[in-house]
């Protein structure tokens, strides 16, 4: 899950726009698939589960991306 957030779009938000935005998205997807966990793990829904962690790895992806150079940036 890793390279696809770094690779796809962490690197593109990144590139276009800031750190700043990155910070914020990163978080939003974990909540999101946070999110859609509960329902999926109520429902009993393998393929939902594997979905909602899809995509709390892309957010997570995309703040290890983000905050690895940021911080080196910085000291």
């Amino acid at each position: 899950m890793h390279p696809l957030a770094s690779l796809g779009h962490a690197a593109w938000l990144l590139r276009h726009f800031s750190y700043k935005a990155v910070f914020i998205w990163g978080p939003f997807l974990y909540g999101v698939g946070a999110l859609v966990a509960i329902p999926c793990i109520k429902s009993e829904s393998f393929a939902g589960l594997c979905v909602a962690i899809f995509i709390i790895g892309n957010g997570l992806g995309l703040l290890e991306t983000a905050v690895n150079p940021f911080i080196t940036s910085r000291v």
